[in-house]
């Protein structure tokens, strides 16, 4: 059997609940209801998340994957992971966003204020950890979704020394920020979305089936219908 086509979560914040997209539209610019139907396997899983930091005493890949038989046991068919590439650590306070701020921590680390989406965060492991994480859960007869923090990023991501037009800008020439004060990716430029829907295929390569897309209706529908596309390839 050929592997599944790769579906795609997307987690519409304004509706507060979780939308199970397996998104295959044929053209940019069609609409919600031309999406491929869920596949059938998605709409009686049991989904179960993963939050790497609070799930094992030590917080890492390695810990989690020897937690996987557990999980299988409990009856759960996709794990899910939260978001666990590399973290933003600028420690400029204006662009935390308000929740840390108040949390007292002092900490810059937040899951969803990314500095690399290539990379595991260090506390998590490396890739080697994350395959080795795969390869025991479809041992299992389990499938793996991760987060996909496309929205916005940290502002030291590396996409704003890879490409001028990383992220959005006002009027003034600022960056554009969201209600969390992360800056908006900008959609509008062709490198920007080349370099994260490779990002997609790096972590496919390493076992990943699907996405959760957070925030998915606020990222421009024409770029998930380029994502998806090449996806399925």
């Amino acid at each position: 059997m050929g592997r599944p086509k790769t579906p795609f979560l997307c987690y519409t914040g304004g509706m507060r609940k979780m939308l199970f997209c397996a998104v295959a539209l044929a053209a940019i610019g069609m609409t919600w209801g031309a999406m491929r139907p869920t596949p059938e396997y998605l709409k009686r899983a049991t989904v179960y998340q993963v939050v790497l930091r609070n799930f094992t005493r030590d917080g890492n890949f390695r810990a989690a994957t020897e937690m996987l038989d557990h999980v299988r046991a409990a009856g759960v068919d996709v794990v899910y992971l939260a978001p666990f590439v590399e973290m933003d650590c600028d420690m400029d306070e204006s662009g935390w966003s308000s929740r840390q701020k108040r949390s007292g921590f002092g900490s810059p680390k937040n899951s969803y204020r990314i500095s690399n989406y290539d990379k595991i965060d260090p506390e998590y492991g490396q890739d080697a950890d994350f395959k080795a994480f795969n390869d025991r859960a479809h041992a299992l007869g389990m499938k793996v979704y991760m987060d996909l923090v496309y929205l916005h990023c940290g502002p030291s991501n590396v996409l704003k020394d890879l490409f001028p037009d990383a992220f959005q800008k006002n009027a003034d020439g600022t960056v554009k920020t969201t209600q969390w004060h992360f800056p908006y990716v900008n959609f509008a430029s062709k490198d920007v979305r080349k370099y994260l829907i490779d990002s997609m295929l790096h972590w496919m390569r390493l076992g990943c089936d699907g996405f959760r897309c957070d925030v998915g209706d606020q990222v421009p529908i024409d770029f998930w219908v380029e994502a998806v596309t090449t996806c399925q390839k």
